[in-house]
């Protein structure tokens, strides 16, 4: 009875949004974000400037960084490598994209020093915007997007570093290899 009781709590959970709870987004913003992730990943994609290019991925590397402080659920370090993203989203001169990224930088602001379902939402709501980027510009990376069947979240992560392994930043203590990739940007 306590397996049942445990299954059915666990399906409800799971298929309510957590956005719908913890997120100041309203349903609006939301679905322009699902639409984002749902575009074709062969579209061709915009080209950028060498500078802009590498600015992006400054971005990139100081949210691997980010990723690595999520997966390893090293709550005492959020907040510092959260800003080194922000000041690397600062860093950014293209305007098109640096528009695209601040509900993120604030979404980023708002992330604190503990392992709350807040901050694993607002790591997402940053990382789909990254997405957007990835999806859309050519940046010949190795940065792709992933996403947990579980969890409901997409991140992005170095496709490349260790031999491709994937490291799901939200449950990293149950399931920490659980996900896919979504794209193929190199």
């Amino acid at each position: 009875m306590k397996l049942i009781t445990t299954v059915i709590a666990f399906s409800l959970l799971s298929t309510t949004p957590l956005y719908a709870k913890h997120s100041s987004m309203n349903q609006s913003e939301h679905m322009k974000h699902n639409k984002m992730m749902k575009k074709d990943n062969k579209i061709n994609r915009k080209e950028l400037s060498a500078q802009s290019k590498q600015e992006v991925l400054a971005v990139l590397e100081a949210n691997e960084k980010l990723h690595k402080v999520f997966f390893d659920r090293s709550s005492s370090k959020i907040e510092p490598a959260a800003q080194v993203v922000i000041s690397a989203i600062n860093n950014i001169s293209d305007k098109d994209i640096s528009n695209k990224l601040q509900f993120s930088k604030k979404k980023l602001a708002e992330l604190k020093n503990d392992n709350s379902d807040m901050n694993d939402e607002d790591y997402h709501l940053f990382n789909m915007a990254l997405a957007h980027i990835i999806n859309n510009y050519n940046l010949e990376s190795e940065y792709n997007i992933y996403s947990c069947p579980m969890s409901k979240k997409k991140w992005i992560q170095n496709s490349k570093k260790d031999k491709g392994i994937i490291y799901n930043p939200y449950d990293s203590e149950t399931m920490p290899h659980c996900g896919s990739i979504l794209s193929k940007t190199i």
